[in-house]
């Protein structure tokens, strides 16, 4: 059987691994700042602190999308 050994290194799939796991830890991170700052905040004040939370991390995502990964 023939092995191709730029499909499927061990490199690749480490490095695969820890930007899943660094991904899903971003997202557990904004899901805690979400459900802090909306117990701080009046209940009329929720959604817009929620909208506010999840918009600064789709820009940050982007910035690192379009200006991280060429660096």
């Amino acid at each position: 059987m023939p092995q191709f050994p730029e499909q499927a290194s061990t490199d690749w799939i480490l490095s695969t691994f820890i930007y899943t796991v660094g991904a899903i830890a971003v997202l557990l991170v904004v899901a805690g700042l979400v459900f802090i700052d909306t117990g701080l905040v009046r209940r009329r004040n929720v959604l817009d602190t929620t909208v506010q939370k999840i918009g600064a991390a789709m820009v940050g995502g982007l910035g690192t999308l379009l200006i991280g990964y060429p660096i």
